[in-house]
């Protein structure tokens, strides 16, 4: 197996109240076989990418936006079938309020309701599964004793 790949990240405070965090990277991950060259891994996605932007309202609510892009992965099957999963964006909004000893948080996940899927990577039967909820909330509530 051979890889090469780069990271990056940027953290940026453009105020008091407003930090910008974007990350990226690229992964070219290549498997050796012999008498037939290389190909690529399965289940790994070349291209990925993070921004997450934080906004402190005041000192006890904050909230933020995060979007989450994966790009296209590969598969193989146990019958030699090949293709590719299609890349998806994933969308979130965190609301939160702490204020010792109570915290509180809601979550909204994947906002935009996007269906996405993942390589089978265990049987390798079928070509993708279900990659999760569609639109969600999450709340907690924390009590600090």
């Amino acid at each position: 197996m051979k890889t090469y790949g780069i990271e990056a990240e940027l953290t940026s405070i453009l105020s008091q109240k407003i930090e910008l965090r974007l990350n990226g990277s690229y992964i070219d991950e290549k498997h050796l076989q012999h008498n037939s060259g290389e190909h690529d891994i399965d289940n790994i996605a070349h291209y990925t990418a993070n921004m997450i932007l934080n906004y402190n309202f005041n000192s006890y609510f904050g909230g933020a936006l995060s979007s989450q892009y994966i790009s296209q992965k590969a598969y193989t099957l146990t019958t030699g079938e090949t293709g590719e999963i299609a890349a998806y964006n994933l969308t979130n909004i965190t609301l939160s309020y702490q204020n010792k000893p109570f915290e509180a948080n809601l979550y909204l996940k994947n906002i935009f309701d996007t269906e996405y899927t993942y390589p089978e990577s265990v049987r390798q039967n079928i070509k993708e599964v279900p990659g999760g909820a569609g639109a969600s909330a999450y709340l907690t509530l924390r009590y600090y004793f």
